[in-house]
Order: C-alpha cells, then structure tokens, then sequence
C-alpha cells in the first residue's frame, strides 16, 4: 500500500440534501503545498483529492494541472487519491514540481513531426536544367518520404550598410515598399526576395531588424531553444490555447504558406532543427520555450552569414552565443498569420500601419504577464 495514502473515501463527505462537507479530523488537518523555494501555492485537507489539491495549485500558476507534479514522502501522489493524517501532525507539506510542459518525457517523441531534410535549391556551378531538376526529384522525394518542410534555405542576401537600427515586428503592407519608413526602406530588396511572400500582397506583414555589436559569450536575440507559437491558459483555466505567429506549411520546399523569413550578417549565431511539433499545447512550454526537447531533437543546423532561410512558427530554433564579439545585422519577416501583437514590445509603423483587426488582436500589456494573458 503506498505510504501516508489512500482511496477517496466512497461515501461521508457530503451532507444528505448534498451540502457542506462533513466535519472531523480530516478537515482539522491542513494540507499546504509549497514550490522548491518554499513559497506557499496551494492549500487544502484530507478531505481533498490529490486531483482538487493540483488543480488549485496550477490556478495558482496560470498553468494546466498536468504541468504540477506532487510530492509526498518521496513520491508522486497520483490524481484520486487523499492524503492520510500522519500522528501529531497538524500540516502536511506537500512540494510542487513545475514541469516544462503538459508532457512527461517519455512521450516528447510523439510531438516531434520530422521533415524533410532542407538543400539548397541549386548548388555552385549548377546549370539550370540541373537546378530544376534536382527541384523536381526533391519535390518527389518529400511527397513520397516526409509529411511537410519546417525549413527551408531560400538563398543567400546582401545586407545595407548598418545604421544601428533596432525595430520589432513593425507592421508594414507586404508589396506595398512605400509603407516602410524611408529609414528602413534600404531592406526592401531582402524584403523581395522572400519567396512565395506575393502571394499576401495587401495583407499586413512584420518586419524585425536588429543591427549591433554582439559582446563573446552573448546571444544577440532570445537566447534558448523555443518555438514562436505560444500557448496560454484561457476560459476560466479550462483549456490551454495556442496562438499561431507566422504559421508555415510548405510540402516541397519551394512553394511556401506564410512563415518567418530570417537572416544575419554573423554564421554559426542561430540554429535550426528539420523538425515541427505537433499539439503544441500539449508540449510547448511558456511563451513558447521547448528547451526541455533539446535531448530528442539532435543537433540541428547552424545558419550561415548571409543566408535567408524560412522557417515555420512550430519549427524549434534558437539564438546561440557568439565565441567571438561581433558586429552582427539580423533581419526577419513574419507573414500576416498572426493572432496577437504585442504593443507594448514591438515597434509602430510611424507611417500609420497597423495590424488588421481581422487577424490580428493588438494587446497592450507586457506579454510576461501571465495572469493577463490568460484573460484572453
């Protein structure tokens, strides 16, 4: 029999006319649950299922229960179960473990959708018979052997000469070069050569540009492996939803829906993974951080200096710290798929442009604030 536990009792809870629960010596006895660092998260009594006791925690949290693991005596206490009155014992301390993600790590696999291999399109000294050629066998390759892409490498860019400029998701009309600020506007041929971005012509796109010296052992953007679709608690701490930022779905590497276009000036400072998750509320953890998948996904791929590369909003990358201080230029697109706009940590289109409000709802509160997010 487990230690210090035992079945919810069947019947003596509740009053007959199905009121109040019953008094005695398991509601005298408290039951407190406490995070690693000490801080009380949740209370409850003996008469409290283990299942109630997590669910009140992870409210707490602004989590999914099954992101809380409950410890007791050295063990997990399974949902069913009540704790059992220890001899003079007023308080049970029970301690809370925060899990990175709904999924306990035997079943990270099952989230991981592996795709196709990226190539270049056409290599060095390739005739273009020879490119499309080998464009034709690859397309026949992914159909026949992956699901879909999750990166792809367009080509390589020419950055402008840097200005030190630093902008965040700015809304622009894709197509439309006049609705960049004439500032920024020296980017509109990397803008062009976004493969496939024609095909949102009027729609509202984003546009990041980040322009600076990079300190040695540093990351220039959000360092840590993530992915850019982030799931939140909604209704009430019912469900957990996700928010696509990009969304992405190409079949043969060279026809492309919606994505992230990126690139820099400095090699080897972002890595990228042929790979897309799957249930992302499930296995995605805040604000999009995966970095609990680095030990099943494998190695990855360095990006070049200079290399354009489209990505989806499930694809699993990460900014890596430079060996070296650098001067470091990074650009990135985002398509119209978007389902929220942070206003308070992205960059106004001086020019007026705004995110549709069809497709786009703009939240004005800092997007760490979880307890607001969870409002939506």
């Amino acid at each position: 029999k487990p230690p210090l536990a035992c079945r919810r009792p069947a019947a003596g809870r509740m009053q007959p006319d199905g009121g109040e629960l019953l008094g005695g010596p398991e509601a005298s006895v408290a039951v407190r649950v406490t995070s690693a660092g000490g801080s009380v998260v949740a209370t409850g009594t003996l008469l409290d299922t283990v299942e109630e006791i997590r669910g009140r925690a992870a409210a707490s949290l602004g989590v999914p229960p099954a992101m809380v693991l409950l410890l007791f005596g050295g063990r997990e206490l399974p949902d069913g179960e009540v704790l059992k009155e220890e001899p003079g014992a007023a308080t049970l301390d029970v301690l809370l473990v925060r899990l990175p993600c709904a999924a306990r790590p035997e079943q990270y696999k099952s989230f991981i959708v592996p795709c196709a291999p990226h190539k270049p399109l056409n290599g060095p000294g390739m005739s273009t018979d020879e490119a499309l050629a080998g464009l034709f066998a690859r397309h026949n390759f992914v159909r026949s052997q992956f699901q879909d892409m999750a990166l792809v490498r367009i080509d390589t860019v020419e950055f402008p000469a840097p200005q030190d400029i630093n902008i965040n998701m700015m809304p622009f009309v894709i197509g439309d070069e006049h609705s960049i600020p004439e500032e920024y506007r020296q980017y509109w041929p990397m803008v062009e050569q976004c493969r496939c971005l024609h095909l949102q012509q009027g729609r509202v796109g984003y546009l990041t540009i980040h322009e600076g010296r990079v300190p040695s052992g540093e990351a220039q953007r959000r360092p840590g492996l993530h992915v850019e679709t982030t799931c939140v608690m909604a209704h009430g701490g019912r469900t957990r939803l996700c928010h696509h930022w990009g969304l992405g779905k190409s079949a043969d590497g060279y026809s492309l829906a919606d994505g992230i276009y990126m690139a820099s000036t400095v090699a080897g400072s972002s890595r990228v993974w042929d790979a897309k998750l799957q249930s992302p509320e499930k296995i995605v953890g805040e604000l999009g951080d995966v970095e609990h998948l680095r030990g099943v996904l494998g190695e990855g791929t360095l990006m070049g200096a200079n290399e354009l590369f489209w990505i989806t909003d499930t694809t699993p990358h990460e900014s890596v710290p430079v060996d070296e201080g650098a001067y470091r230029q990074y650009f990135r697109l985002v398509s119209s798929s978007v389902s929220v706009w942070y206003e308070k940590h992205s960059t106004k289109n001086r020019l007026g442009i705004v995110p549709d409000p069809a497709r786009t709802k703009v939240l004005s509160h800092d997007k760490f604030d979880h307890s607001l997010l969870a409002k939506l």
